[in-house]
């Protein structure tokens, strides 16, 4: 019975060793360095510059650094991740009265828009990959406000190497039971 059991689990790790390995990882663009200065995650790319002529422009409240657009400019971020890496949810905050963010999958897109009053910042808008699909851009447009705390939850794959490290271990563990059980 212990045999089987671990055959069992040696050929599912040989067919779907992405499944059996994946981790998951947060990462969070908090428009702000290790210092507390206003600066953009590497993670994250951004289509405006930090000194953007359009006017966009950084505000820093106490230790808390949070990214404003001119009037009907899209920022649109995505992602510097590894080849085997997608992103399975995200959010965004959004602080103050006319803000749009616009989440980009493989499979659909999902829109939250904030226009009313009176509005309670701040405000969090949520996707995940059940919903639209693995996602590949976020699209950030204000009228008035500002947005903080854009946040991604990744799937890390491990390399090929791992999975085979893996089945390695429990082809070993499938023979030391079949000689435990026939000596």
């Amino acid at each position: 019975m212990k045999a089987t059991v671990c055959l069992l689990a040696l050929v599912l790790a040989a067919l779907c060793p992405s499944a059996a390995l994946a981790d998951t990882r947060i990462f969070v663009e908090d428009f702000s360095d290790a210092s507390g200065n206003p600066a953009f995650d590497p993670l994250f790319n951004h289509s405006c510059v930090v000194d953007d002529p359009e006017g966009n422009h950084w505000r820093i409240n106490g230790a808390d650094a949070r990214f404003f657009l001119s009037p009907d400019f899209v920022d649109t971020i995505t992602f510097n991740l590894q080849p085997d890496w997608s992103v399975v949810g995200a959010s965004v905050e959004a602080f103050n009265l006319t803000e749009r963010a616009r989440f980009i999958g493989t499979q659909d897109t999902a829109e939250f828009v904030a226009n009313s009053w009176p509005f309670e910042p701040p405000l969090l808008w949520e996707v995940s990959a059940n919903d639209i699909g693995e996602i590949s851009t976020i699209e950030l447009t204000m009228l008035q406000g500002s947005f903080d705390n854009v946040t991604i939850q990744v799937r890390v794959v491990p390399e090929p190497a791992t999975a085979v490290l893996l089945a390695a271990g429990l082809l070993v563990a499938l023979v030391g039971l079949t000689r435990r059980r026939f000596v």
